[in-house]
């Protein structure tokens, strides 16, 4: 026999409201900004690409990359050239980023 629990779970709360990052390449940068930029990512990788985190940090959950593309589809073109050209660190992505976001195309 199954018990199942009709009380809600609660979330923990914090003081601070959650940070919303637009799926563009401003948000990229935004989201960019609050993380270690040492970190490395796989750009092959279909569950853990740059493009798959970033995304997955805006729904809220994991994304797959045809997903995370979707979720991102706006302004692929930018956000892809960032996470797949380069060495594959948040610190390097940001730097593509903003180039690109300052008018760069040869980053």
């Amino acid at each position: 026999m199954f018990l199942k629990s009709r009380l809600p779970i609660e979330m923990p709360t914090t003081d601070a409201p959650a940070r919303k990052f637009t799926p563009d390449l401003h948000g990229l940068i935004a989201w960019l900004e609050t993380q270690d930029a040492s970190t490395a990512y796989d750009p092959l990788s279909s569950k853990d690409c740059l493009i798959c985190r970033f995304a997955s940090a805006i729904a809220g959950k994991p994304l797959h990359f045809i997903h995370a593309c979707d979720t991102v589809k706006a302004d692929y073109r930018a956000i892809s050239h960032t996470a797949h050209l380069g060495m594959p660190t948040y610190a390097a992505a940001l730097t593509r980023a903003r180039a690109l976001a300052r008018g760069g195309h040869n980053v």
